[in-house]
């Protein structure tokens, strides 16, 4: 055995990812991160935006003093990657830190507290969602160097500590509890169909009760989820997010992540009628479609 394939083997047992396997990924996701913080850039810089945020913060903190930082926060993004035997992370200041086994699980994942430029990602991980992923991660790094939104009245709401799901784990609990869908509501949108559906997202649920109960209506994980399948769905800053783009992922003809997570608060949150659900989530992005929305 040469001396490459020892080192290789006691990277292996140490958790390291040897120096090709970190180049590789860098630059597979290098010109990913460059297409996200452009994205999140003509975002940022949108009129529209500008106009919303200004009205929503006006006064105290304007967009034009905040900007700057988020604007740098993109400049500076750096790819971190990893595999699912690293056993240290580590920030690129040099930060060790180790997170919780949940987060070693995931595609990619961020540590705004002490890592603020920094994307975690798995280079393990080829799904072709790649690039939803880093929009994404982008925006809890923004949001944590400033809240995007104010999320007060979508929390009220949407509780991410339902009370009504706190002691169940199964399938029939959670059908127990949550009582049955809106069919009326979901009939309009599905027919006969509807049963299958609403199956469907059951299932969905049962998968993530046990332990992220918090994590599933999260509001930072809900303005992730909708920058991600505005970018998908190439919807603008004047634009909504609407059922008939919902459907084909409803039905499970299309799969997407994030509309996985949108649909699993929806669910935990009792079926409230899909298109109040979609208002609600609109809410928190920029559009002019719904009256005095001051929401970005």
């Amino acid at each position: 055995m040469d001396l490459r394939e020892n080192i290789r083997r006691i990277q292996e047992v140490m958790g390291l990812i040897t120096e090709q396997e970190t180049n590789d990924c860098l630059n597979r996701f290098k010109p990913m991160v460059d297409e996200a913080a452009n994205w999140w850039k003509n975002w940022l810089n949108h009129p529209v935006t500008q106009e919303k945020w200004d009205k929503l913060y006006g006064g105290e903190k304007m967009y034009k003093d905040v900007l700057p930082s988020w604007l740098n926060v993109l400049n500076k993004i750096q790819i971190i990657p990893y595999d699912q035997n690293t056993k240290e992370f580590f920030c690129s200041t040099k930060k060790k830190f180790i997170p919780d086994e949940a987060t070693e699980k995931v595609n990619a994942f961020v540590y705004p507290k002490d890592c603020l430029n920094d994307i975690f990602v798995n280079c393990e991980y080829k799904t072709g969602e790649e690039l939803s992923t880093i929009i994404h991660e982008i925006q809890h790094l923004l949001n944590f160097q400033h809240p995007i939104n104010n999320l007060t009245k979508f929390k009220e709401k949407y509780n991410t500590n339902s009370p009504n799901l706190q002691q169940v784990n199964t399938e029939q609990e959670i059908i127990d509890k949550i009582g049955k869908v809106n069919a009326d509501d979901l009939k309009k949108i599905f027919g006969d169909k509807y049963i299958s559906v609403y199956n469907r997202l059951i299932v969905f649920l049962s998968r993530e009760i046990g332990n992220r109960k918090t994590y599933i209506c999260s509001d930072d994980e809900k303005l992730s989820n909708l920058a991600s399948i505005r970018q998908l769905l190439n919807i603008s800053q004047n634009s909504q997010i609407n059922i008939q783009q919902v459907i084909p992922y409803l039905k499970g003809e299309k799969q997407n992540t994030d509309f996985y997570w949108l649909f699993l608060c929806w669910i935990q949150s009792n079926f409230p009628p899909l298109e109040e659900y979609l208002n609600d989530l609109n809410s928190l992005a920029a559009n002019t479609n719904k009256g005095n929305n001051t929401n970005v």
